[in-house]
């Protein structure tokens, strides 16, 4: 009721963002590539400008609504994510304004289970 709840999926080329309660969603490309040969985020400055401008564009308004984000890794990811990977991940959401973040390297979700998700917080 008073969060504003969005899920984020980091590609390799761009960073998609919904809105779940509003249903605004964005797809976004960096000014340059993020991506290293050996992590999906290798330059945390181009990557945090992207998830920012976002997160920025979905939220709406967010007065008095605390700001959660399931954020989640769309390649490079096989086998899971490393501590080191899925700290950038979080990071990158907290420093978009998130006050909450979780980092989720399963299925890709629907709205309610993001929801779900983000309630276990």
């Amino acid at each position: 009721m008073f969060s504003c709840d969005l899920y984020l999926k980091v590609f390799e080329h761009h960073v998609y963002g919904r809105n779940i309660a509003n249903g605004r969603s964005v797809e976004l490309r960096p000014r340059s590539p993020y991506v290293h040969p050996r992590a999906l985020v290798g330059t945390f400055s181009e990557a945090d400008a992207v998830v920012t401008a976002v997160v920025k564009q979905i939220k709406g308004p967010t007065f008095f609504k605390t700001i959660r984000i399931l954020i989640q890794p769309m390649a490079m990811c096989e086998g899971g994510c490393t501590q080191v990977e899925s700290r950038v991940l979080r990071e990158l959401a907290l420093g978009a304004g998130a006050a909450k973040a979780l980092v989720w390297t399963g299925s890709v979700l629907d709205d309610q289970s993001v929801r779900a998700k983000l309630e276990e917080l």
